[in-house]
């Protein structure tokens, strides 16, 4: 007989940047906030070095590169958006070192950004990493405080998987 916990797989995502853990609750943009897009977390980044925060492939790179879509080895999918309104910016600071369907694992280097540029700008600088809206994953911890990229646990999951 199968126990209800075997339909479970628990899962971490590592924090992406160097800063400053925020709820997402407290993200300057609606969609964010509200959690439409997914629940997660923010960073206020320290640098502009983002890291794989898990083994997995790039699925989508937005074409002004301020944001990109990774599916886990597990296959749930996770967004991780730079900032807030730089897709305003065109690219403009923003060099991704990875493409799509490329296999990453925790820790690669998958995009740079230049904070002044992104301050000149006026942008919100603000790291969001959410995964989008699924029925069959639920946050079960949060992690706070200070991060550091691939290194401190951001966020664990649990997958209803059969």
């Amino acid at each position: 007989m199968l126990n209800v916990f075997d339909f479970y797989k628990k899962n971490i995502i590592l924090a992406p940047v160097n800063g400053q853990i925020v709820e997402i609750e407290s993200v300057d943009d609606f969609m964010f906030s509200q959690k439409i897009i997914g629940d997660g977390l923010a960073i206020k980044p320290l640098d502009g070095q983002i890291l794989a925060p898990c083994k997995g492939t790039v699925e989508c790179i937005l074409i002004e590169k301020h944001a990109l879509f990774i599916s886990c080895e597990d296959k749930t999918q996770i967004l991780i958006h730079f900032g807030l309104d730089t897709v305003e910016m065109k690219g403009e600071g923003f060099e991704c070192h990875v493409c799509v369907k490329q296999n990453i694992k925790i820790g690669d280097l998958l995009m740079s950004v230049d904070l002044e540029k992104i301050k000149k700008n006026k942008k919100d600088d603000t790291v969001i990493v959410v995964i989008p809206q699924n029925k069959n994953i639920d946050i079960i911890h949060k992690n706070t405080g200070q991060c550091l990229a691939a290194k401190t646990p951001l966020f664990k999951y649990k997958k209803f998987c059969i």
